[in-house]
This record gives C-alpha cells, structure tokens and sequence, in this order.
C-alpha cells in the first residue's frame, strides 16, 4: 500500500512592511522605482519526503499533528510599481494649473513627454508655461495597467477579529477572551474604519457582528479609495489637489439620505441595515478637519441646515488643536506657527467613554460640535475675525461632484493661456481634472 501524499508547502505569508519607493525613490533605468516588501513566511516539510531526506537530522525535528516539520523565514521582495500601460501621448493628457482658483487647462503634447512608463518630463521652459510659477500643479491623466484588487484588505480585517472573538478551536490565542472589539484608527486609518462600515464589512459571512465599537478620529468627512480600480488610500484632498482621487464625496453622513447635489441615496450605515450590524460610534476630529476635511458634511444635509445624528453616533471636535500637534511650534511654510496644542487627552478619554458605552451600556456625553443652530457654524467669509499680522486667505477645501469622465483634448494657444494667468480668469469651458473610475488612473 501506498501512503498518501502529505501537503507540505508555504502555510502563509505575513507582511511586516512595505517601503514605497524604496531605494529613496531611485529610478533603475527602463525598470523605473521599485516597492520594498518585508514579509514573514511559515511552512512545511515532509521528512518521508525524498527531496527533504537529505537535510541533516530533518528526521529528528519536532513535527506537527500532520507529521510534518514546520518552519519559518524572513522574506524581503522587491516589485515595479503600479506602471502605465503605454507611452503613446495620445493616450494620456496633461493638465497645469497656477492657482486654486483656475481650472484645469490642458498642456501641449510639445510642452512634455514621457520618459518611460514610470516617468514624464515637462519643458518647464517652454513659453506656454512662461505665466506657471513653482508653485503650479500639474496633473498626468493616463492608460495604467496591474490596478491592486484593494478591498481584500477589508476582508482581511473582517476575518481577523471575527476569527478572534468566535473560533472556538485551542489555534486561537484569544479563545473565550473577548468581550467586545472597539477599533480607533487616526487620519488615513480613520477613513479606513469608515470606508469598512460603508461597504459592510462589520458584518463577516456568518452576519455577525465584527467591531462593536469604533472611533474614527481626524477623517473629517473624507471617504477612502479602497474599494474601487485604481484607488488610491493616501489621497487627501486639498485646497487644488487630488479631488478626483481623494474620495472627498458623497455619503458623507452616519445615516442613509438622499443627496441633492448628486441625486444619490446613501449613507456610511447603508449597508449595516440588512444585518443589524451598527457599531456605536464615537466620531472625533480637531480643529483642522472643519478646513481641510470639512467636518460639517458629516452632520448636515450638504444645504448648510444641521440634521440629527443617529442615536448610535456621537461627533465631537476638539477645538483649537491641529491634525498633528506639533513638539516645538515653528513656521516651516505656515504663515503661523504651528500649535503643540495637544489633543490626545480627549481623545483617550472619548475611547473610555466608546467603551463603557459598548460593554456597559453607559451613554456617551451629549455630542459637541459646530452647528448652524446655534451660531458656531457660520458661512466661511464671516468665519474668521480680523487679527493684527494674520492675513486670512479664504481658502478652503471645496467639495463638489465630480466628473471622472475623460474629457477631449483641447489646447489654447499660448498668448490666450499666459494672458489669463495674469488675470487670473478662465473660461468656463475649459476642461478640469479628471480619470474615468474604469481604465485611467491619475
């Protein structure tokens, strides 16, 4: 009789870290920059195995229930980053723009080139940019190929914590031990928590509930681009970057509601509807997130009219304090110094708070944020009073629907693009930035 094959082979792969560029984002030639990976590998080995009979003393190692020997290593991985599918210019636009306030204009095939798949070069002396100065934003609309299959990353969040608080076999480390979960995730990692409630992912295959509790802290209204072809999750919308990337779009709220602006119904709750799966929360931000991550979309109806909070959500800003506080105020290129303010004292004392609440059914306080009712929440030019060596700009960082199509290519002649960048006006029919959410990536 023969015996039966025995599976010996790599178990899992743990990822410690990723370094993206690596090499401090040197570029190899025609092989471009390169992703760094940091993993853990476990696996087995069969010591009846022909091919292991040869390793020395492999048939006195310690084996597992299976029979067979286990192992682990450190693995490191070097990978070409996420390329673009063609160098054809004609399948990619360039746009510029030398202030906030202007539109996106398209720039000459003349005027820039790719350098590889990886790379482009702009003629930054070339006289249709004479009017640009250093400060002007160029964005790259291109065919891009290999998109990451991002969202796994929810699932595997999903299968984590529901494994830890309901396997029953003695492989689980946190066996019978877990009375809730409660998840705070920071800036990036806040939106994360957000965009995993959104897609229903508190809820694992068995419909149960995965986070209990969860505190999102510093994502303002910001969505995440983790469930979509070619998201990307670091991007931040500012005052004239990243807006077609940055997921700053609606559902902006807890509950579900139509949205007037886009026609659309929907809310970060949507789906935890069906399973009943709601984790209480406890939504926290500074006093940064009202410019940067405009805040009041999370708790008004997009018209400037406050809405009532869900009675499982509690908002509270913490005031005067900037997204990070800093060690040693100083300048940098702030016009003021920067605040060490700190706000993590509050911070901790909300997560106690999102944990009594959880485990021992004890509310929150009443939810304090800035509201139109009671005149803490004011139209922006009011918003700011006048203070002797502080010139305000107005900025903020706009919010609107956008058009992710690929508009046609349309250039304007030189003297027209440098004429209105001194007067600072564009005409209405200019193209603005975009990237279809199919085959382009920004």
């Amino acid at each position: 009789m023969a015996a039966g094959h025995v599976d010996a082979r790599i178990t899992s792969i743990e990822i410690l870290r990723t370094e993206s560029p690596t090499f401090g984002g040197t570029a190899f030639g025609a092989a471009g920059t390169y992703d760094k990976i940091v993993a853990r590998a476990k696996g087995t080995l069969d010591p009846a195995d022909p091919h292991n009979a040869v390793i020395t003393d492999i048939n006195l190692a310690p084996r597992n229930a299976q029979g067979l020997v286990e192992y682990s290593m450190d693995v490191c991985m070097f990978q070409l980053l996420c390329k673009a599918a063609t160098t054809n210019q004609s399948q990619a636009m360039m746009y510029v723009k030398n202030h906030s306030d202007q539109q996106n204009v398209v720039v000459p095939n003349s005027v820039w080139s790719f350098v590889d798949n990886q790379n482009v070069k702009i003629n930054r002396t070339d006289p249709f940019l004479a009017g640009c100065d250093n400060g002007a934003a160029f964005e790259l609309v291109y065919t891009a190929k290999d998109p990451l299959v991002l969202a796994v990353g929810f699932a595997a969040t999903r299968d984590l914590i529901s494994y830890l608080r309901n396997d029953t076999t003695a492989t689980n480390p946190a066996k019978g031990a877990i009375r809730a979960t409660l998840a705070h995730g920071q800036s990036q990692s806040g939106r994360y928590l957000k965009g995993f409630i959104h897609w229903g992912f508190n809820a694992d295959e068995q419909n149960r509930k995965v986070f209990d509790g969860v505190n999102p802290f510093i994502s303002g209204a910001h969505d995440i681009a983790s469930n979509e072809r070619w998201g990307d999750a670091n991007a931040t919308g500012r005052k004239y970057q990243r807006h077609t990337i940055a997921k700053q779009e609606f559902p902006f709220t807890y509950e579900v509601r139509r949205d007037t602006e886009s026609g659309q119904t929907n809310g970060i709750f949507l789906r935890c509807q069906g399973s009943g799966t709601y984790p209480l929360i406890v939504h926290t931000d500074s006093g940064n997130e009202p410019y940067l991550k405009p805040t009041f979309l999370v708790t008004s109806d997009g018209q400037g009219h406050d809405i009532a909070l869900p009675s499982t959500v509690r908002l509270y800003d913490v005031g005067s304090t900037q997204h990070g506080p800093s060690t040693t105020p100083g300048l940098g290129v702030c016009q003021q110094l920067s605040n060490p303010n700190q706000w993590a004292p509050y911070v901790r004392a909300l997560f106690v708070d999102l944990d009594l609440w959880t485990t021992a059914g004890v509310e929150p306080p009443p939810s304090a944020y800035a509201r139109v009712s009671v005149g803490t929440a004011v139209p922006t030019p009011q918003a700011f009073p006048q203070i002797p060596g502080v010139r305000y700009t107005r900025w903020v960082n706009p919010v609107a629907v956008q058009d992710k199509s690929r508009l046609p290519y349309t250039e304007i002649p030189e003297q027209s693009f440098n004429a209105m960048l001194k007067s600072n006006v564009l005409p209405k029919d200019m193209p603005v930035e975009s990237a279809s959410e199919g085959d382009l990536a920004q």
